[in-house]
Formats: structure tokens, sequence, C-alpha cells
């Protein structure tokens, strides 16, 4: 623990494919100051396994997390990952609010691929403006919605592991919104957010808060460790440590940058249809691009990418609103890119 506080704290825990991700952040007037953090590997994707044995692991590896990283605060704000997740922005007209949210679930029968009644549907007024009016009383607004679906059994599921592991779930937030708060904060300029984490990568373009372009991949750092000890005839251990300490900082015309540089395929071509996606429904342009996930640690990446997409790109600080012991730095620093979800969890009740 590093402040030791009586004021409230919230847990913001992050359980990934690879590894779970613990932050407790203090509510000092609305300021987040780190109390304490915690990490564990944990290679189980909890959210598509249905076996009762990898539900008990997972959490026996949060009650294990608390122990070693002497959490006080049992209110925790925790995530679902992008890919499990559906959401979408949406125009719909409407008189009043009473219409407006029966013409959401009209609508939004067309963009959810499973029936309503197995999802939790949440949703949100971006904007709205007039369009006309039927008299004097009646005036008939356009209204921009955010709209986000969850399955119930993976709600529930997650509810039944922090029960479980004695914590009180306050409330599940998405993966990308959480990034957004602990990586973009207040800043109103459209970016884009690139996670590659180890097993999954998610890129999204963010306009003035608000998440318009969302997309996962099955991609990861993992992925590049495999080519290169396929490509070298090598073990993964050693392939891992190649791929730390040569990144994409040699020639890429050769030997394991080029190797690298032609795994990253698959995200190269997800930021160029997201960028698509996102200049064909806008006239706005992505300025920068922000990466973060383990992997986005990888020597020469931010120039690499800066180089195929001509944008400012640049490894992303989740820290950069978050009070902490000064003789941390190097060491926050150095693992920050895999906190960014935990401490955007966190965020979400500390800054209340």
């Amino acid at each position: 623990m590093f402040f030791d506080s009586s004021k409230k704290s919230f847990l913001g825990i992050d359980i990934g494919v690879n590894s779970i991700k613990l932050i407790e952040l203090i509510n000092d007037n609305h300021i987040s100051r780190l109390r304490t953090y915690g990490y564990i590997d944990h290679e189980l994707d909890i959210v598509r396994s249905e076996k009762e044995e990898d539900f008990d692991k997972t959490v026996e590896a949060i009650k294990f997390i608390m122990r070693k990283s002497k959490a006080l605060s049992s209110k925790v704000v925790a995530s679902l990952p992008n890919y499990s997740v559906f959401s979408s922005v949406i125009n719909i007209s409407a008189l009043n609010k009473k219409d407006l949210t029966e013409a959401i679930h009209i609508e939004a029968k067309k963009f959810i691929p499973v029936p309503l009644s197995e999802v939790v549907l949440n949703w949100q007024i971006l904007g709205d403006s007039p369009i006309g009016s039927l008299n004097k009383e009646e005036k008939i607004n356009n209204y921009k919605i955010l709209l986000t679906a969850a399955p119930k059994n993976i709600v529930t599921k997650f509810v039944n592991i922090f029960k479980a592991s004695g914590l009180e779930l306050m409330t599940l937030d998405v993966e990308s919104f959480a990034m957004i708060r602990s990586l973009i904060g207040n800043d109103n300029s459209v970016s884009m957010i690139c996670n590659i984490g180890d097993s999954i990568s998610s890129v999204l373009v963010v306009k003035e808060g608000i998440p318009i372009v969302n997309r996962s991949i099955d991609f990861g750092g993992s992925r590049i460790t495999q080519n290169i000890s396929k490509v070298l005839n090598i073990d993964i251990k050693q392939a891992e440590q190649f791929k730390k300490d040569q990144g994409l900082a040699g020639d890429l015309e050769g030997g394991i940058s080029k190797i690298i540089a032609n795994s990253l395929q698959p995200i190269i071509d997800e930021i160029k249809y997201a960028l698509n996606i996102f200049q064909n429904q806008s006239s706005d342009v992505v300025e920068k691009i922000i990466l973060t996930g383990g992997t986005a640690q990888l020597s020469g990446l931010s120039n690499f990418i800066s180089n195929k997409f001509n944008k400012r790109t640049f490894l992303g600080n989740p820290w950069a609103r978050v009070d902490y012991p000064e003789e941390l730095f190097p060491i926050l620093q150095e693992i920050g890119p895999k906190f960014s979800i935990s401490i955007g969890l966190a965020q979400k009740e500390a800054e209340k």
C-alpha cells in the first residue's frame, strides 16, 4: 500500500485471457490516488469457458491477488471484454423519452444478432436535435444513441465470480470505456486506441469520449512469438526473448524484425479497416493513434505504425490522471500499458 488513508477506495479488476490485473484507487476529493496494485498470470478465457473448474480457478486467482496486493476495498468495478459486447451508435426520431425507449428496443432488434431477452441492454443519449413538429406542443427530435448489449449469461457469470470472491461488484463496464477513461480522459479530439494484448487485440476510434468504431480480433503478442519460433526453428521461450530484445528496431527487410513486421499484418489491416469505416461516415480525421496493451511495448512499434499511416503514434500513459509516489515512476511506467483497463475501471468510481 502506498497511500494509507481512511478515504473511500475502489478496485478496478481486469480479468483478461492471460492475466488478471488489479488496481486500488483512493477517491480523494475527486482525485484518484494509487493505493495498491497487483498482477497474476492466468491463462484462461473465462468468458468463453463453461467449465466449473475454470470458474473456481478464476475465483481463487482473484482471492490470491487480493491477498498479495493487500487491497483493502471490497468494492469492484470490472469489465466485459470488447469481443463479448455488442455496441453501436444509432439515430432515432421520437417525440419524448417514453417513445424513445420503445423505439430503441425496436431498432435494437435490427442490430443485435440474438433475441433481446438474452442480453442486458443499455443505452446513452449522445445528443439530440429538433427535426420537426406535429403541432406547437409536440416536437420531434432526432436522438443519437450509443447502444450496448451484453449477453445475460456472461453478466451473470461475472456477478457470481465476484460474489464467490467475497467482493461487491458495483458495476460492469466495457473495456473500451475503461481505456478511454484512462488514456484519453477529457480530450475531445478524434483518436484511435489500439490495444494489443497477448491473445486478443482491439481497435477503437474515439470521438468526444465515445467509441464510434469498435473492433476486436484474435491476435496478439503470442502469435508473433509463435511465428518467430516457427521461422527460426527455436523454442517458444527463446523466441519470446528475441521478440523483446530485437522488436522492430532492426532491419525490416530481414531477420527477426522482418518476421515481427510480417506477423503484425493482421493488426495493420484492422487499423486500416477501422480508419476506412470512420472516414466513410465522418468528415473528421483521426488525429493520433494511442497504443496500449503488453505487446504495445514492442521496441519500434510506434514508429512502425506511424510510418504506415502517417499519423502521430505513441504509447499511452494510463497513469496520467493518477497520483502516485514519485519513487514508483520507473516500475509504473514499465507496467502501465498492461493496466490501462484496470486503471480506467477504478477511475469510474474514484473520480466521482
